[in-house]
């Protein structure tokens, strides 16, 4: 049994892995998931299982680093060496199906102990050898170890999953598809797995986010019709034992599936003495499967097949929780949330001001304005009906946050900090202004941001007077660490430049008034000539004697530009005589 091509499935061992790193890439795969009890004994148990020889590793590499695991390793070696030559392993290990199952058969005990001690190993490894699998499985359930093991089922099922995605050939299906006619082994190995039943404590780890889960649904069909299932018996169970005025309170008489209140009542049958198995138990700090489960990028299809199998807990959402990923969103998935209810103006539930100014947490309303910038950048010249629908409902969007910028000396709106991203992405290009197609969007665009103009050119002309941002540095997602007296400095530095900008928007917001400019006309004829003429004054002025004075009184100076020293500042010099250079002018002030 070659220890490499056993673990390649893993899609973490490359193929020039030297054995004597095995261990570590090991390590990496187990560690964390699921907090499994004893790691390192249970690590060094997989390797031996798979061949893995210590006394021969010890003697080859007593030098290296690996030294620490390889003296546990032959600590160990007695215990396991039974484990080693079991007749189970050994079935595994040559693919004989009929010797695994005559095994099973005439000594399930012995079998079960097996699985108890080695659990994971064997179904990990028997993955690869789909028939083998079924035997190891059935023998898993038959010893009642699910319930005294649920990480072990966790695991293997974390672990088929990561090996269906790196190694099935697969197209797009839609949730509720059971890939029939198209029934990879793989399927067969998730659906046995699932069917053993998910501990609400393992969800997140199993609905880990990758790419691929975005067109391909089967696992999460299959996942949320047993989490249904569990949920059905966990409100059966509710209706045998709770008292009729608490199973009115938590809803269990609705048609819809036990979620929002599943953790009340878990919580109810336990102070009444009812045991609620590993398997059914919900926590009471979970909350929905829209705001627990679904914090990755999610196709509304799925949104759309959870809702007609009855998962309709979306009143708390706010899309607070289903934006929460690193991921970006897209203008489908935010309109399924619109018009099945979820209101993401209002400001229930959400941060005080004093709260986002510490954290910096953002309103929901804007984080998801913020996440929907990267979908229009890629759309914004073809938008679909759902796209127009969800910025037209942004652009109605009211709540401010606390950001008190220049550049919305009120509070950002969710549109402000949308077309903040925006501008960053489309309409500057390596940090330079773009001169020659002011406003690059589709006249299309002009009635959809018909209400937002004076916020849209509000902002445009403070960053053409190039005036830094004082608290809200949205482009890039963060929310900068000036204070209010640093930021009450810029201000002050940048008094004249902030005049000019406020001047300049009124003149802007009578001219558009008047003229009934829309929004792209504006931008590319009026606005353009305007801050082409701002931009020449500005290049033409000369200091005043009087500003000349007050530059002078807080130490600055003039001195002419020799030769020399241009050189010295448009060609590659060393940092260190760089360095050196701005140290000996700092002395001479």
């Amino acid at each position: 049994m070659n220890l490499l091509d056993d673990l390649r499935f893993l899609g973490k061992v490359p193929g020039s892995c030297q054995p004597s790193a095995i261990w570590r890439q090991i390590l990496c795969v187990y560690k964390g998931h699921f907090g499994l009890a004893g790691e390192l004994q249970g690590l060094l148990k997989k390797l031996i299982l798979l061949g893995w020889d210590p006394n021969q590793e010890l003697k080859e590499n007593s030098m290296g680093r690996e030294s620490g695991v390889l003296f546990a390793a032959q600590h160990h070696y007695e215990i396991l060496e039974d484990h080693v030559k079991s007749p189970v392993t050994a079935a595994i290990s040559a693919r004989e199906y009929n010797q695994l199952r005559e095994v099973l058969r005439k000594d399930p005990t012995c079998a079960a102990e097996y699985l108890d001690s080695l659990g994971i190993s064997c179904l990990a490894i028997s993955t690869l050898w789909p028939r083998g699998f079924k035997l190891m499985l059935n023998a898993f359930a038959s010893a009642n170890l699910i319930e005294r093991h649920p990480s072990t089922v966790a695991e293997a099922i974390y672990l088929a999953r990561e090996y269906y995605l790196d190694n099935c050939t697969h197209g797009k299906c839609k949730p509720g598809d059971d890939a029939t006619g198209n029934r990879h082994f793989e399927h067969t190995i998730l659906e046995s797995l699932i069917g053993l039943g998910i501990p609400c404590r393992f969800h997140q780890a199993l609905l880990k986010p990758r790419w691929v889960w975005y067109h391909c649904f089967f696992f999460q069909t299959m996942f949320f019709n047993t989490l249904k299932s569990q949920r059905e018996e966990l409100k059966a169970l509710g209706l045998r034992h709770l008292s009729q005025p608490d199973i009115i309170k938590y809803g269990l008489l609705e048609d819809s599936t036990l979620d929002g209140q599943a953790g009340l009542v878990t919580a109810k049958l336990h102070e009444l003495g009812v045991p609620v198995s590993e398997v059914l138990y919900v926590p009471l700090d979970y909350h929905s499967v829209h705001r627990n489960l679904i914090n990755q990028p999610h196709h509304p299809d799925l949104l759309e097949y959870l809702w007609q199998i009855g998962f309709r807990d979306i009143n708390g959402v706010s899309m607070s929780g289903a934006c929460q990923a690193d991921s970006d969103i897209s203008f489908a998935t935010v309109s399924w949330y619109i018009r099945h209810g979820v209101d993401l103006n209002a400001l229930e539930n959400e941060p005080q001001v004093d709260e986002l100014s510490e954290t910096g947490t953002m309103l929901s309303s804007h984080i998801t304005s913020w996440k929907l910038a990267v979908d229009f950048c890629h759309c914004y010249n073809s938008l679909s009906p759902e796209a127009v629908e969800v910025l037209l409902e942004m652009c109605g969007w009211t709540a401010l946050d606390c950001c008190r910028c220049q550049c919305s000396p009120l509070g950002c709106s969710a549109f402000k900090v949308f077309f903040h991203r925006v501008f960053s992405r489309i309409m500057l290009n390596d940090g330079k202004k773009t001169s020659k197609k002011r406003w690059p969007f589709p006249s299309s665009l002009d009635e959809i941001f018909k209400t937002q103009r004076l916020q849209i050119v509000r902002f445009m002309t403070f960053q053409e007077l190039d005036i830094p941002h004082t608290c809200c540095t949205r482009a890039n997602w963060w929310v900068s660490d000036v204070d209010l007296d640093e930021a009450g400095e810029i201000n002050e530095e940048y008094r004249l430049s902030i005049d000019q900008l406020n001047s300049l928007v009124a003149e802007f917001e009578y001219v558009m008034e008047e003229e009934g400019y829309s929004i792209g006309d504006f931008i590319n004829n009026h606005w353009a000539q305007k801050m082409e003429e701002v931009g020449r004054i500005q290049a033409e002025a000369v200091l005043t004697s009087a500003e000349l004075d007050a530059a002078r009184e807080v130490g600055v100076s003039w001195y002419p530009v020799l030769a020399e020293e241009t050189d010295i500042l448009t060609t590659e010099v060393s940092m260190d005589k760089r360095f050196q250079r701005w140290l000996d002018k700092m002395d001479n002030l």
